[in-house]
């Protein structure tokens, strides 16, 4: 299969099996996106809220489009919930934070 990538602007033919397309998608973006995950989960405390930008500014690497990726998809697991909202001390604009959701005691 031929692929047309750029190169600083320039388009690129580069001759690349199919194989090797599918597994990049396949095996290597999943492996990323479980990275970002357990790096962003790492940054939660218990008791605390953080919004995308404050996740930012903990996690190196991770910009905000992938922050916001991340969150919806944690969130989706129920892994991190919503908390209430609050101005964002990176921002001062009003947010809806994240947070650990609140482990349910025992009932015996």
């Amino acid at each position: 299969m031929i692929t047309e990538t750029l190169n600083k602007g320039h388009a690129m033919k580069t001759n690349q099996r199919q194989t090797a397309v599918d597994c990049y998608y396949n095996t290597v973006i999943p492996k990323l996106a479980e990275s970002q995950n357990s790096r962003v989960m790492a940054v939660f405390r218990p008791g605390n809220d953080y919004s995308l930008s404050e996740l930012c500014r903990l996690v190196p690497g991770v910009d905000k489009s992938s922050m916001s990726r991340v969150v919806n998809g944690l969130r989706a697991a129920g892994r991190i919930e919503a908390a209430p909202d609050r101005k964002c001390s990176v921002t001062g604009i009003r947010i809806v934070p994240s947070r650990i959701p609140a482990k349910q005691g025992s009932l015996f």
